[in-house]
C-alpha cells in the first residue's frame, strides 16, 4: 500500500505538470537543516465548481527527503484565507500526531504566517489561528516562515491533484478525515 501511495505521490510531483515556461524560471536550492529538525510545507487549493477545497502537508527531513504527507478535503469551504489557515492547522495537527518535536512550518500565504506570529487576526480565521497557536505549545521548537510559491511547488502540485483528480487518493476513507501517505525512505 505504501508503495502505491509513493507512486501516486511521485506522479503528482512530476515537473511535467507545470508549464515549461515556469520550469525554466524555477531554481530552488535546499538548505540543509540540523539533523533533528523537520520542515513541513503546507498549501491549499480550491475547486469552485465542486464547492470544496483541500489542504496538503509535506514533511521533509534535514536533507530535504520527503518522509510523510497528508491531505484533507473540505466541502463547502472555498475561501482561500480560511483554507490556507486550515492547512496551517492541519500541519500542526500532523506534527503533533506524529510526535515531532523540532519543526519549521512553511507556507506561501504571507497573511496566515503573519497572523500565527501574533499579528491582528481576521475574524473569519480567529478560531483556526487560535488552534494553531495552542498546538504550537506542544513542540520543543517551532517556527513559521513564509516562502514564495516557487519554494512550495510540491505541496501545491499535490493539493491540486488531490482536489481535482477523483482517482488520486491514499485510500478510500471518509472525505472529511485526513488521508495520510507514508513514504518509504
Amino acid at each position: 500500500m505504501a508503495i502505491h501511495h509513493f507512486e501516486e505521490f511521485n506522479l503528482a510531483h512530476q515537473p511535467t505538470s507545470l508549464p515549461s515556461s515556469t520550469l525554466s524560471l524555477i531554481l530552488v536550492t535546499w538548505i540543509t537543516l540540523p539533523a533533528n529538525v523537520l520542515k513541513l510545507n503546507f498549501d491549499a487549493a480550491i475547486n469552485s465548481f465542486r464547492n470544496r477545497g483541500a489542504t496538503k502537508v509535506i514533511v521533509r527531513n534535514s536533507k530535504g527527503q520527503i518522509l510523510d504527507w497528508a491531505c484533507k478535503k473540505y466541502n463547502f469551504i472555498i475561501n482561500p484565507l480560511v483554507l490556507e489557515s486550515l492547512a496551517c492547522r492541519d500541519t500542526a495537527l500532523l506534527a503533533v500526531n506524529r510526535g515531532f518535536h523540532f519543526i519549521i512550518v512553511e507556507g506561501d500565504s504571507l497573511l496566515v504566517i503573519n497572523v500565527v506570529k501574533n499579528l491582528v487576526i481576521p475574524q473569519d480565521i480567529q478560531q483556526v489561528i487560535h488552534d494553531v497557536r495552542q498546538l504550537s505549545l506542544s513542540f520543543t521548537s517551532i517556527s513559521f516562515s513564509h516562502v514564495k510559491r516557487t519554494c512550495n511547488l510540491a505541496a501545491h502540485a499535490l493539493v491540486s491533484k488531490f482536489l481535482y483528480n477523483s482517482h488520486f487518493s491514499c485510500n478510500r476513507v471518509v472525505q472529511q478525515m485526513f488521508v495520510f501517505g507514508s513514504l518509504p525512505v
